[in-house]
């Protein structure tokens, strides 16, 4: 897991989120100069890994019926007090149920 330092957001590892750039360049959501764009400002975020706590990711995970993975994110978000950032509707409506700041895009 990774948190962004200079404003505390959280978000996915950098081969995750390069691979969802050419997700959405290929399914043309994104042009390819968004694409480029997005992985420079990307790549300027200073990021350090933390530690899960996994027991109340999966506790998240249960209550919510989504996948342990997404409830690791809200889980560090929460713990660690800063807002999510995702483009996911599901993981900002659970965010917003645990009273977890979201970022909006």
């Amino acid at each position: 897991m990774e948190l962004h330092t200079s404003t505390n957001t959280f978000g996915g590892d950098a081969s995750t989120r390069k691979c969802r750039q050419k997700v959405g360049l290929k399914r043309k959501r994104l042009t390819e100069a968004e694409v480029t764009r997005g992985w420079e400002v990307f790549e300027a975020i200073s990021w350090r890994s933390l530690k899960e706590n996994i027991g109340e990711a999966l506790r998240l995970s249960s209550r919510h019926n989504i996948y342990a993975y997404d409830a690791y994110y809200l889980e560090a978000a929460s713990r660690y007090g800063c807002p999510l950032f995702s483009l996911d509707s599901r993981m900002k409506e659970v965010g917003k149920m645990e009273k977890i700041p979201i970022m909006e895009v």
